[in-house]
């Protein structure tokens, strides 16, 4: 983020856009999903670059590029282990929990 600020071009706005629907992908859908739209969101910003004529140093793709794949990757991740988490704590996970032992809640 704090790379896209040095550099400051209007281009920097469009590529923020993907940012929220990868996150709610990420977070709605898990690991995988997250880093489909990731790339999704990457190419759709490489497809921009060349139809619209945009140049780019290689730091400012990196700038755009990585936040986008982590986004999706480890937002996805968290997600997917929230889920795991709360399905073992239903479910009353047999090795943290042995059945002659009560839980409580």
């Amino acid at each position: 983020m704090s790379l896209r600020l040095l550099e400051g071009d209007a281009e920097s706005a469009y590529s923020m856009l993907y940012v929220l629907p990868v996150a709610l992908i990420a977070a709605a859908f898990g690991r995988g999903a997250g880093t489909a739209a990731g790339l999704l969101a990457v190419a759709l910003m490489v497809l921009r670059a060349m139809t619209q004529d945009v140049s780019l140093t290689p730091l400012a793709w990196v700038s755009r590029v990585l936040p986008m794949l982590l986004l999706g990757v480890l937002l996805g991740d968290a997600a997917d282990r929230a889920r795991r988490a709360e399905a073992a704590r239903r479910d009353g996970d047999r090795r943290r929990w042995p059945p002659g032992r009560r839980r409580v809640t």
